[in-house]
């Protein structure tokens, strides 16, 4: 048994290594939008960066996340994978749950990557400060799962636009506000323990509640 769950979940590692260029995508877009702004802030109001920048960059991180859920869901369609994943022994719950740890380890690796960089070129150390790090570790397993969910429903209906990602944007605000509000507070030496607490909250009932999302999502793509 041990043995058919290693290899299923190499199978699934396998195909997220060979869409490696989505998750360069996202990075790349963070990188490119982050340096920009910083250069435009600084060229209009030197200074400002330094109180500010965080926040833009926090904020650009979060919404890079969302910049490639819906292709990652489309060769699941394209092959017929919610098919097959419901004829399969596994426990579809199961299957989602390592197709969404799998996906958020390639998602937060890269940025993470791209943070270094940013806090080595702009100077910007806070980029990699603890908090920084933290929010985006527990902020991008809570956008990424639900970003999955609807992104699987909407390939489930075989609606291959970002319509409905844009429908529940809204869901995403207080993710990004809590996340900033931690990184605000870390800056001015005060505790963000309320900030941890909900993120980290948030992110254990994700564990149940968002695998539980993207496997109704493929029942209704085979029963549509």
């Amino acid at each position: 048994m041990l043995s058919v769950w290693c290899e299923r979940c190499a199978l699934e590692w396998r195909l997220a290594w060979r869409q490696g260029w989505q998750w360069c995508y996202g990075a790349g877009v963070y990188f490119i939008l982050a340096m920009t702004t910083h250069w435009l802030i600084q060229g209009l109001m030197p200074g400002v960066w330094s109180q500010v920048g965080w926040a833009f960059v926090w904020v650009l991180a979060c919404l890079s996340l969302l910049l490639t859920l819906q292709t990652v869901c489309l060769p699941d369609a394209e092959y017929e994978a919610h098919a097959l994943w419901c004829v399969r022994a596994a426990p579809r719950w199961a299957r989602m749950f390592f197709k969404y740890l799998i996906i958020w380890f390639f998602s937060i690796f890269p940025l993470g990557v791209i943070s270094i960089i940013l806090s080595w070129m702009l100077a910007v150390p806070w980029v990699m400060s603890v908090a920084f790090l933290v929010s985006g570790v527990l902020g991008s397993w809570l956008i990424l799962g639900l970003g999955l969910g609807i992104a699987q429903l909407s390939c489930a209906l075989r609606h291959h636009s970002n319509l409905l990602i844009l429908m529940t944007v809204p869901l995403y605000i207080p993710v990004i506000f809590w996340g900033a509000g931690a990184i605000w507070h870390h800056q001015m030496g005060l505790s963000a323990a309320y900030e941890w607490l909900m993120l980290s909250g948030l992110s254990v009932c994700g564990v149940i509640v968002f695998p539980a999302l993207m496997s109704a999502a493929v029942k209704i793509g085979v029963d549509a």
